[in-house]
C-alpha cells in the first residue's frame, strides 16, 4: 500500500510541479524575450486527489521556481502535503519554442523519477508525465497569477484525478 500511495503522491507532484508552467504559454504566443520570468518566485495552493475508489483527499502546496542560464531553463522546487502525503521534488525543465521538456525526481524516495514532454498551447499546457510506474496527461490553463491543473493517469487503478489551484499574485 505504501508504494501504490507513493505513486499517487508522485503523479500529484508532477501535476503540481508543473501547474505554474502555465504562464509561459502567453510567452509562447507573443514571443517575448524572457520565457520563465513570469514564473520566478513562490507559488501556493490547494488541489484534490481523487482515487480510484474512496473519498477525495485536499493537499496543500508550495513551488518555487528558479530561472537558469539563458532564460530557457527553469529549476522548480516541490513541497505538497497532506493527511497522509508529503511530497518534496525537483524537476528541470527545458523550452525550445513551444516545445516542453524535461525531467523530475523526488527527493524522499530514490528511484521515482521521470520524465516530461508536450507543448505550450495559448493560456496552457498540454504534457505527458512519465515515470517508471505511471503515465499520464496533464492540461494546464491559467494566467501569470493563477493556474489550474488537471492530470488524468492513463490507467485510473489507483487514482482518478488530481487537479489543483495555485496563485502567485
Amino acid at each position: 500500500m505504501l508504494i501504490r500511495s507513493r505513486h499517487l503522491a508522485v503523479i500529484a507532484c508532477c501535476a503540481i510541479s508543473l501547474g505554474a508552467m502555465s504562464a509561459y504559454a502567453e510567452w509562447a504566443s507573443a514571443k517575448l524575450p524572457d520565457a520563465f520570468a513570469g514564473l520566478a518566485g513562490r507559488w501556493s495552493g490547494h488541489g484534490t486527489v481523487k482515487p480510484a475508489s474512496g473519498p477525495a483527499e485536499r493537499f496543500k502546496c508550495v513551488v518555487t521556481y528558479i530561472p537558469e542560464g539563458d532564460s530557457s531553463r527553469l529549476r522548480q522546487n516541490l513541497r505538497c502535503k497532506s493527511d497522509n502525503y508529503q511530497l518534496d521534488a525537483a524537476t528541470h525543465l527545458q523550452i525550445d519554442g513551444a516545445e516542453v521538456t524535461g525531467r523530475w525526481q523526488d527527493n524522499i524516495y530514490t528511484g521515482l523519477n521521470g520524465t516530461v514532454s508536450g507543448t505550450a498551447k495559448d493560456g496552457g499546457f498540454d504534457v505527458m508525465l512519465r515515470g517508471r510506474f505511471f503515465q499520464a496527461k496533464m492540461t494546464v490553463v491559467g494566467s501569470r497569477c493563477e493556474q489550474s491543473v488537471t492530470v488524468t493517469p492513463e490507467r485510473a487503478d489507483y487514482i482518478r484525478e488530481v487537479s489543483a489551484s495555485l496563485t502567485k499574485c
